[in-house]
């Protein structure tokens, strides 16, 4: 019953898979809309899943990978697409844009997300995603977004600047790996951020807002991509 009012928009999320130095990985990511309308296949996921240009053709998304229910698995569907390019990445807030290869057909139901990228504080919040590679589920969080105001230090020795995430403390469902680059919407259904990693308790995502200017030497930032015309707009 809480995925009833996220029909639409579960199916920008999709299940991936990606190969690295000769060994395969999954993540989660969704495909994300631009200012021009103009169905461009862009698709936001996270830095730590594809971060570089020789990574991200052995991508291959898979839509519509659910059930009805909460347990079992579905029948093949063979709704995927293989191979994408890399636009734009950073480690900071964990994100990657992809243009996928090819653009989803629409037996596939693709929807491209709508996205936010004020920074405002949003009174809830939902998490669409592909749990350890599991059919897609959902975690809902009835409390308002909290933009994390410290350093997080991540396995590996990594840091993410202060202000760079969201914190979220789900009410209902969990993520696990496989979960990684999924996107946030907030409570008016645009995506907000992408998963960058947590536990049972605490999720730190991405903030767009964060991404939306801010790039590695060598990339653009997110903005030239989804603002291709510089509207200035920021949803």
């Amino acid at each position: 019953a809480e995925g009833n009012e996220w029909q639409n928009e579960k199916h920008a999320v999709c299940f991936i898979t990606f190969e690295e130095d000769g060994y395969g990985y999954m993540c989660s990511g969704a495909l994300i809309n631009n200012l021009k309308n103009d169905g461009t296949p862009y698709f936001l996921t996270a830095n730590h899943c594809i971060s570089s240009k020789t990574v991200a053709p052995t991508l291959v998304a898979y839509f519509g990978y659910e059930i009805q229910g909460c347990s079992g698995f579905p029948s093949p569907n063979n709704r995927t697409l293989t191979g994408s390019s890399l636009m734009t990445t950073s480690p900071l807030s964990d994100y990657t844009l992809l243009q996928l290869n090819n653009t989803p057909p629409s037996v596939y139901e693709p929807y491209y997300g709508g996205w936010d990228a004020t920074g405002f504080v949003v009174s809830s919040s939902v998490g669409i995603h592909h749990a350890e590679g599991n059919p897609k589920k959902i975690s809902v969080d009835y409390d308002p977004v909290v933009p994390f105001d410290d350093i997080i230090s991540w396995e590996g020795g990594t840091e993410s600047p202060a202000n760079s995430h969201w914190q979220v403390s789900f009410d209902a469902g969990v993520t696990a790996g496989g979960s990684s680059g999924s996107p946030l919407f907030s409570n008016e259904k645009k995506i907000i951020g992408q998963l960058h990693g947590g536990d049972d308790i605490e999720n730190y995502y991405g903030r767009l807002s964060y991404s939306f200017t801010r790039s590695l030497p060598g990339y653009q930032p997110l903005k030239n991509y989804l603002d291709p015309d510089n509207t200035g707009n920021m949803t």
